[in-house]
């Protein structure tokens, strides 16, 4: 399952546009979890990902996104997203001793 977050500015910065892309998504995307997230109420979110401000966008908690996508972009990178094989376990280094 594809994982969603949108990262809402701390300043309201273009939040009606935001307000308006996230109904949508919601609308067409209905079977589609979208979390939205004040970045005032998580500077680790702004920390983590280098953020000054917002809004971005989130997927699988790699940062894709700075500003509002429009529907045609998110679409692609969501089935691009959904079609990738999941990222392989780091390899575990054999012992070097026997125990």
């Amino acid at each position: 399952m594809v994982k969603v977050q949108i990262l809402k500015s701390p300043y309201d910065y273009q939040s009606r546009r935001l307000d308006a892309f996230v109904a949508q998504l919601r609308e067409e995307m209905p079977d589609l979890t979208v979390e939205v997230i004040d970045l005032s109420e998580h500077e680790d979110l702004m920390k983590a990902h280098n953020l000054l401000y917002g809004p971005a966008v989130l997927i699988n908690d790699r940062l894709d996104f700075i500003g509002i996508p429009s529907m045609a972009w998110f679409r692609a990178r969501l089935e691009k997203v959904e079609k990738a094989p999941p990222p392989e376990a780091p390899a575990k280094e054999p012992n070097s001793a026997p125990e």
